[in-house]
């Protein structure tokens, strides 16, 4: 089977992503912001912008989707730390029919795509 054959049959499988869900965050820094730290005297470089993906098994079920996995799942537990309230989206939207389940203590959040 070639690799082509493999790739094309994709869109027809479906897979469940079990595992640690954990949120990614990507800052973006500008060195011309940066101040003297109060305390150290060392440069403090300024955050300019923040952006944020599943990661762990969300990395997983979003590389599914970009490969064309026709229907994906993801089951896994959420922590109560960090930034509960971000919403859990990935930069490749899962594909039609596909959903996250997430877990969070006692609650339970889905985000359907």
């Amino acid at each position: 089977m070639t690799t082509d054959q493999i790739l094309t049959r994709f869109t027809q499988r479906s897979a469940v992503v079990i595992g640690d869900i954990c949120l990614d965050r990507w800052c973006t820094y500008d060195p011309s912001t940066a101040e003297p730290s109060r305390e150290t005297g060392i440069p403090r470089i300024g955050v300019i912008s923040t952006d944020t993906s599943p990661g762990a098994g969300g990395t997983v079920a979003n590389n599914l989707a970009a490969l064309g996995v026709g229907k994906v799942a993801v089951l896994g537990v959420i922590g109560q730390d960090g930034s509960p309230t971000t919403p859990l989206a990935g930069p490749a939207p899962l594909p039609a029919g596909s959903h996250w389940t997430a877990s969070a203590g006692s609650s339970h959040r889905g985000v359907s795509s």
